[in-house]
């Protein structure tokens, strides 16, 4: 059954993960201990509720990442949002590459019901307009772009602390 939790995820998803970023990781970890919030993983949510089992997924998330090449895609500035999951972001510029493997995600493992904007979280929780604003002032530079090299299936149920990855696969086409 769903969660009505906003802190809580319901669904499977789809993450677009990063090349390894020491700056990206420590910052995603400092914010949370800062702010009171959960750490997680450094990702872009391609499909944040993907419909099916995780072994269907699991197929479908293979095939998916075997059409898909590493995209280097500029970033388009950092925003706060009085929800949960966006606390704090990074946005991404919404490229072409990047919009065709959404639609690409959503024919093959179902649609998300909210629209979508780019953007890897840096911070998950409830703060203060002034606190967030707060935060994001206190942010190191933004890098100009982001790397995103692998697809991961990861098993987004309940709250960020107990989500798991499942599977891992390079983008390979290319």
């Amino acid at each position: 059954m769903p969660s009505r939790d906003d802190r809580h995820g319901s669904r499977p998803s789809l993450w677009l993960l990063p090349d390894a970023s020491p700056q990206l990781t420590t910052l995603l970890a400092q914010l949370a201990a800062d702010h009171g919030g959960p750490p997680f993983a450094p990702h872009l949510t391609l499909l944040g509720s993907a419909d099916g089992t995780l072994d269907a997924l699991h197929s479908q998330a293979e095939r998916l990442a075997e059409r898909l090449s590493p995209m280097t895609l500029p970033t388009a500035g950092v925003h706060g949002s009085k929800e949960w999951f966006r606390c704090i972001t990074l946005h991404i510029a919404q490229d072409p590459v990047l919009m065709a493997a959404r639609a690409e995600a959503e024919r093959c493992c179902g649609t998300d019901v909210r629209p979508w904007v780019p953007h890897i979280s840096l911070l998950y929780g409830h703060l203060s307009t002034t606190d967030r604003a707060a935060a994001i002032a206190g942010l190191p530079p933004r890098p100009p772009t982001v790397r995103l090299s692998a697809l991961a299936l990861v098993e987004t149920i309940g709250p960020a602390e107990c989500w798991i990855e499942r599977a891992r696969f390079p983008l390979s086409r290319g």
